[in-house]
């Protein structure tokens, strides 16, 4: 699994969630601080991707399978660039609008792409739908 920005408010809970669940987590990160905080909350490994982007030390550490399930707490240049690091048949799902996008190659992976608004109950009056929301 790749949770991009794993010492934000979102990632480094993704963090934690994802390792109880046994996952394998990679996680990007801006600086060599930030590495340590993630990898003190379970990450295997940190990607200080400031340095040299994240899709060649994605690709190595998958054996250039990809990560199954990638997700994107950042926006839409990185939704794009995560498409070519999501294993074929994996998931991708964003918090964020991930702009207009070229799918050919998210098509090509047989990818599931998934959209999570944690306020779609509230903002369309789906007070039955937060039930859905706890569901991991």
């Amino acid at each position: 699994m790749l949770i991009h920005a794993g010492a934000g408010g979102v990632g480094h809970v993704a963090i934690q969630l994802a390792k109880l669940k046994g996952a394998k987590v990679i996680t990007t990160v801006s600086s060599a601080e930030k590495a340590e905080f993630v990898k003190s909350l379970g990450a295997d490994e940190a990607i200080i991707y400031t340095q040299n982007g994240f899709t060649t030390e994605v690709n190595g550490f998958t054996g250039g399978k990809g990560a199954d399930l990638v997700f994107d707490t950042v926006g839409a240049a990185v939704f794009k660039e995560s498409i070519p690091v999501t294993a074929h048949f994996g998931r991708l799902v964003t918090l964020l609008d991930p702009g207009e996008l070229n799918l050919g190659e998210a098509r090509m992976r047989n990818l599931l792409i998934g959209f999570e608004l944690m306020l779609t109950p509230m903002l369309r009056d789906l007070p039955e739908a937060r039930d859905n929301m706890l569901k991991f």
